[in-house]
């Protein structure tokens, strides 16, 4: 209700979850690894393409952290775009670094975080689908 006595609509408080906080810990390590190339062993990026896998794979695991507490798609949208838009200026401020600026390694950034929301997408899907089942074989057992 407000000063007048209307009802606003139920707002319920954000609070910081565990999967915020981990993906803050993945987003400071993508960071990391992107300005000090040393913290990667060689071993690791030696296979071709190693390098693009793992920006693929770092940014789908930022992805599905951050997207799995966004109940709505604008905030997720947002959510990845953000995500993305501080990916591309990294990938910028390398080439001020001794590294170096390349496209793909945003494409393979922008790819991963589509992954991660397929897989939240699906997540949540089996989640309701989960919870259909669990509610209808609830009320079959009432009866």
């Amino acid at each position: 209700m407000n000063r007048m006595g209307h009802d606003m609509g139920y707002r319920r408080s954000r609070t910081v979850g565990w999967t915020d906080i981990a993906a803050l810990c993945a987003g400071l390590a993508i960071v990391a690894l992107s300005f000090i190339p040393w913290l990667i062993p060689h071993s690791l990026l030696s296979f071709i393409g190693g390098d693009k896998a793992g920006h693929f794979a770092g940014y789908a695991v930022v992805g599905v952290l951050a997207l799995y507490r966004r109940r709505r798609l604008a905030s997720a949208l947002l959510t990845a775009g953000i995500i993305l838009y501080l990916g591309g200026v990294i990938e910028l401020l390398q080439g001020h670094f001794n590294r170096n600026t390349d496209i793909a390694d945003f494409a393979a950034n922008g790819l991963g975080l589509a992954l991660a929301g397929v897989i939240v997408s699906g997540l949540r899907s089996m989640r309701r689908s989960r919870r259909r089942t669990s509610a209808h074989l609830q009320s079959s057992a009432v009866r």
